[in-house]
């Protein structure tokens, strides 16, 4: 069967209507959704000053926006009895490069913070066509205008985004699985749950799924493409996601559109990825088993690239490719990975990758980030001289003007994927044919690396609702984008700043 989003609810209330609010990424993706039988007791209502009416906008009236209470001050800071949900994800999946398909099995462990009783779970996920249009009309074929520069971009073609479900159970407290009950709207899928989700209580669910990964970059989102050496496999939105339930909006549950991001959970991912042996695979998170995937020249390699201030290669160009770059064997190889407190989770892989690293640290007894880059060798020499300089410098700029990157690693790969991951940039920009790097085409890859990577600031860490606060997100990511290209270059020609030059962002 065909899904996108799950939801659970109980008997007593399977008639009950859930709302639709939420973002997420590219082409394969599935959001667990809870939502509650009647409102909650503390929901805020926003009525328009005149008729009373509820008012969603965004851009209401200050008045009309809601008092401050218990859960939000009154300049919206979190109040004495804030609270966030939280979802765990432990995640085993396989990649075939043949039928280039990922199979996975998941189990989702939803911990409910809040003070309400959640009656259903509602997993999230592009349908089984998605809708991948970038705001707006035209149909497979049809040139499609961005709606900012006015330039054209290539149509869509149709694809069959969906997950395939084979198994979707909910398990109990004893660790019986129970077939579930679920109905599919668009993508969302609603998972009818036994008896509610008591406050300080959880729900455990399992499901198993196939998607095709799509081929292109279907609006930024995950998919695979043709290099010279072979495919890049890039999986973002790749599996059934948890949506939020917050003490403003209730469950957020809009439609997947391909486009805009997710609004999502914080959480631990525990994931496993089974690739073909001659597969380089990195992925949100720290991996767990390098004796297992990497020889032992490349973990001597990484353990002298986090004290280098230069990249150093993991994976040479001349060894790409090559038997002695990969563990001795013919059978798959499993790449585990750990992530705390993230809100998302991607990985690629490719048999194709060149790889180099170097540490970052705020302070001398700081604790090492660990900076990664990953492209072919097609975008050689341009990726290797600035790919990873520029995740460093937008720790810098950003750590000094905002927060300090909070996680332990930061990665930029050759794909077209964007932002969405809690500590993972998957970009794309590579030299002309004929090998020549301009000084423009430098530019733009260090400047899509800050902006792409400043997205792990605005909206993930943030946590911000992107689909609803679009603007804020990549107005503020684009504020200190500007000041990040000033500090990597005081001439540099940049297009996003100051302050007056982002107000239409």
């Amino acid at each position: 069967m065909r899904v996108s989003h799950l939801v659970f609810s109980s008997p007593a209330d399977a008639g009950a209507v859930v709302s639709s609010r939420r973002w997420l990424w590219q082409a394969s993706r599935l959001v667990v959704w809870l939502a509650l039988a009647a409102p909650a007791a503390n929901a805020q209502n926003w009525l328009n000053a005149k008729d009373k009416k509820t008012n969603q906008s965004s851009f209401r009236a200050i008045d009309e926006w809601p008092d401050p209470n218990e859960f939000r001050n009154a300049a919206g800071s979190p109040g004495s009895r804030y609270w966030q949900q939280r979802v765990d994800y432990a995640i085993k999946a396989t990649l075939d490069t043949v039928a280039h398909t990922v199979t996975g099995s998941e189990r989702v462990t939803y911990h409910n913070n809040s003070p309400d009783q959640l009656v259903r779970l509602v997993p999230a996920r592009p349908e089984h066509r998605s809708r991948r249009l970038a705001r707006g009309a035209g149909a497979a074929g049809a040139p499609v205008a961005h709606p900012r520069a006015g330039a054209t971009l290539p149509a869509p073609e149709a694809f069959d985004g969906g997950y395939n479900l084979t198994r979707v159970q909910v398990v109990d407290a004893k660790g019986i699985k129970t077939n579930a009950r679920y109905v599919i709207n668009g993508t969302v899928m609603k998972v009818h749950l036994a008896t509610p989700i008591a406050t300080g209580q959880k729900a455990v669910i399992d499901i198993d799924w196939t998607n095709k990964v799509p081929e292109g970059g279907h609006n930024g989102r995950g998919a695979k493409e043709l290099v010279k050496d072979g495919w890049l496999y890039e999986l973002a939105q790749w599996f059934p996601r948890a949506s939020v339930y917050d003490d403003v909006n209730g469950w957020a549950t809009d439609q997947f559109l391909g486009q805009g991001e997710f609004y999502l959970n914080f959480g631990t991912y525990d994931v496993e990825v089974t690739v073909p042996r001659n597969h380089i695979v990195n992925a949100t998170g720290v991996l767990t088993n390098p004796t297992q995937v990497l020889t032992a020249t490349q973990q001597q390699r990484l353990a002298k690239a986090w004290t280098s201030d230069t990249p150093v290669f993991i994976v040479a160009p001349d060894e790409v490719m090559k038997p002695a770059a990969r563990p001795a064997g013919t059978a798959p190889l499993t790449w585990k990975f750990h992530a705390e407190n993230v809100r998302d989770f991607a990985w690629v892989s490719s048999k194709t990758y060149v790889w180099d690293a170097m540490g970052f640290k705020y302070r001398p007894t700081d604790k090492t980030i660990e900076l990664h880059s990953l492209y072919p060798r097609d975008a050689m020499p341009l990726w290797d001289s600035v790919s990873t300089k520029a995740i460093a410098q937008t720790m810098k700029t950003y750590g000094r003007m905002s927060f300090e990157y909070p996680y332990p690693k930061a990665v930029n790969a050759r794909p077209r994927l964007r932002d969405g991951v809690p500590d993972d940039r998957l970009l794309r920009r590579a030299p002309s044919p004929d090998g020549k790097v301009s000084p423009g085409l430098a530019r733009a890859l260090i400047s899509v690396t800050i902006h792409e990577v400043g997205h792990n600031w605005f909206p993930m860490i943030v946590a911000s609702d992107e689909r609803k606060w679009t603007w804020m997100d990549e107005g503020i990511n684009s504020f200190l984008q500007y000041y990040a290209e000033k500090d990597w270059d005081p001439n540099y020609p940049t297009q996003r700043g100051p302050a007056k030059n982002i107000v239409d962002i």
